[in-house]
């Protein structure tokens, strides 16, 4: 590292993608970077060591600067990095302490800022740090709760441009505790974009309209995996992925991308879900011995047989003098096995094929063959892609297409199958084949499919029903999404402005009742309307705004608590820190099993659904907090409330932590815990 003496000492290391660079200019440019950004990022004097560089790329140059201090026995460490695009902008920031970072709190508190505290000093540090962002930069919250352990917050970043949306112009900021340190900082930022003036799109509801007529909405199947179990559904999901609804003409429009794109901004569309694998499922080798034993027990094919079936299968070319390198055997989760099979040959040049295949039923999963140069400049032909893959799965795919696997896009030499049931398509099981044009020969094939019952598709919405109902549940909104005005550019140079689906919520509905298809169905806080005024209304909402609380609205702050519902809050809040929502279909047996294995429960005080009184209330929640064993010496606690005999040790440590009171010298250990008082319990141990 080279001590930082003054800015006309920095020294920038060159790294290009083009070549040979001009190094004074990049010196001289850096140096002017440097001094733009300096004065809006925290002061660099504490640092000893310094260090730069460039990288240029495909024309663009991005400039990075390091500082940092270490101590000589490397306990105490620090660190400051920023990333400036040539016209200034800081694209990346991070700071780094190790002395904060060694007093993290090791107990659960509420944070000292609420979240929208925070977010307004954040937005300031995103402003000093790119001020002439700041009318483009909007902060939102990650997550619906505060955290009951993070040391920090983070937030996402939105860049808006005349109130809309840049799609993929995004990124995160972090902040210390106090949200006076900003600690991370990072966008996707598309510079040199034209914006399109707005004021002349279409409406919203006429987008609907135009989306319903040029995108629509596609029958397919889908898969859910619950407690190892697999079930095929018929959902919807937007026919064209990849296709906008352009805001002023109404079509479907495409954004042209970059050849050299600086991040992904497409959502990820169906292909990529799709197993390339021919087996699945987890696998398990078998040695020759017990390999011997399953060709007997489990009616495979003997390998000398397999073998021999292969080489004498024409598509795959093995020729005589390709030897068998290794073999093996192995099996999924649902007791199927598979033959895997390596076949070389000798001399210059060399090449090796690998086959995968069904030990039971013959059928070739897989093939993969090294050490064949491809002509890119041919193209094989559909026909013969077609033969190829209704010779290798006849059972699956015919070359009249009437099979289920069918031939769905081509790509130079790459051809990819779709599993179609019932005529609607499985995405996620297919064919991929990759032919050489030159002989015809197999380079790639793989066939992914999995055993599950699908369901006939009857009594469904409509494609035009499904559009609907997707509607109603995701917002429909416009957006500026950067694209090229010509194909093979390098960068985005203007902006599309069409209407956009919410990416925070799947665009796919159940095909039979049209309801959103989430993986995050969590329940959510209820918005209380019966704690107004009462007593424990402060603590009641502090908690709720920590997603610990009860889903309905209705809170019935007096009424009394069940052993299940406050082991459920115990186990969360206070033994594990984490949000709790107590609602209908809960599984509390999950709590009580934690609540067992951490000794707050122990075996024969299981009552669910009975009162807990405040006495049981005290001796679980020291359970829960790790001091049940010192808290069990009745004999040397001397109890401040007159009517507290038992239990002595529990009543007193909450006490004297402030978890609990009495009223006029006395406890009442024998009532019933309310549900008000139990959120004060826990509200006192988390702020204590």
């Amino acid at each position: 590292m080279k001590r930082f003496i003054t800015i006309l000492t920095v020294c920038f290391v060159l790294v290009s993608s083009l070549g040979v660079v001009n190094a004074s200019a990049d010196a001289d440019a850096g140096r002017e970077i440097l001094a733009s950004i300096k004065p809006r990022i925290p002061s660099t004097e504490e640092f000893k060591d310094f260090s730069s560089s460039v990288q240029t790329r495909h024309g663009r140059s991005e400039y990075q600067f390091y500082w940092e201090n270490s101590s000589d026995d490397g306990a105490d460490y620090k660190s400051m990095n920023v990333t400036a695009s040539a016209d200034g902008i800081i694209t990346s920031y991070s700071y780094y302490d190790s002395a904060s970072r060694s007093s993290q709190k090791s107990m659960p508190a509420f944070q000292k800022l609420s979240s929208d505290e925070a977010m307004k000093m954040a937005k300031e540090h995103a402003d000093r740090l790119n001020p002439m962002l700041s009318d483009e930069i909007k902060l939102s919250k990650h997550n619906k709760y505060e955290s009951l352990t993070s040391d920090s917050f983070s937030f996402k970043i939105q860049r808006v441009v005349d109130g809309i949306p840049v799609h993929g112009d995004t990124g995160y900021i972090s902040v210390s505790d106090d949200a006076l340190v900003l600690t991370g900082y990072n966008i996707s930022y598309t510079p040199s974009l034209s914006f399109p003036d707005a004021s002349a799109a279409i409406t919203p509801d006429a987008a609907k309209g135009k989306y319903i007529e040029n995108i629509g909405m596609e029958l397919v199947y889908q898969v859910d995996y619950k407690e190892d179990k697999r079930t095929a559904y018929l959902a919807y999901i937007p026919a064209k992925i990849s296709e906008y609804i352009d805001a002023f003409s109404g079509e479907a429009v495409s954004p042209v991308a970059p050849m050299f794109s600086m991040y992904s901004n497409d959502t990820a569309d169906k292909e990529s879900a799709m197993s390339v694998g021919g087996a699945g499922g987890s696998s398990n080798r078998f040695t020759e011995a017990e390999l011997a034993e399953l060709e007997n027990l489990a009616g495979l094919i003997l390998a000398d047989d397999a073998q021999k079936q292969l080489r004498s299968n024409k598509l795959l070319a093995l020729s005589s003098d390709m030897k068998l390198e290794a073999h093996s055997v192995s099996s999924d989760t649902d007791k199927n096995y598979y033959y895997n099979f390596s076949f070389s040959s000798d001399g210059e040049n060399k090449i090796s094929v690998n086959v995968r295949m069904n030990a039971q039923t013959g059928e070739i999963l897989s093939v993969r063959r090294y050490g064949v140069a491809i002509d890119e400049t041919k193209a094989a032909d559909e026909s013969v892609a077609i033969k190829i893959a209704s010779a290798l799965a006849p059972s699956h795919c015919k070359a009249d297409g009437s099979g289920e696997y069918r031939l769905k896009s081509s790509e130079g030499n790459s051809f990819e199958f779709v599993r179609y049931i019932h005529d609607v398509p499985y995405y996620s099981d297919g064919i991929y084949l990759t032919i050489n044009p030159a002989d015809n020969t197999i380079v790639n094939y793989s066939i992914s499919r999995l055993n599950v019952d699908f369901p006939k598709p009857n009594d469904l919405l409509s494609a035009y029903e499904a559009s609907q109902k997707l509607f109603e549940q995701v917002d429909y909104s416009l957006c500026y999404y950067p694209t090229c005005s010509a194909d093979n550019m390098a960068y985005c140079d203007g902006a599309l402005l069409v209407y956009i689906l919410d990416e925070n919520k799947p665009p796919q509905i159940y095909a039979d009742s049209g309801k959103l298809i989430s993986y995050e169905n969590e329940p959510e806080i209820g918005k209380y309307t019966d704690v107004a005024l009462h007593y424990a209304e402060k603590q009641i909402q502090t908690l709720a705004s920590y997603g610990i609380g009860f889903e309905s609205s209705e809170f019935l702050p007096d009424s009394v608590i069940t052993q299940k519902e406050f082991v459920a809050l115990l186990t969360e809040s206070v033994l594990r820190r984490d949000p709790i929502i107590l609602h209908s279909s809960i599984d509390y047996s999950i709590h009580y099993r934690r609540a067992a294995a951490n000794g707050i429960v122990l075996a024969g005080e299981e009552a669910p659904d009975s009162p807990v009184t405040r006495e049981l209330a005290a001796v679980y929640m020291i359970r829960a907090a790790g001091y049940g064993e010192v808290a069990a010496y009745e004999d040397i606690y001397v109890s401040e409330f007159t009517d507290v005999t038992k239990n002595k040790g529990y009543i007193s440590l909450l006490g004297a932590m402030g978890v609990i009171s009495g009223y006029n010298g006395c406890f009442n250990p024998q009532k019933s815990l309310t549900r008000a008082d139990a959120m004060i319990m826990i509200y006192n141990w988390l702020s204590r």
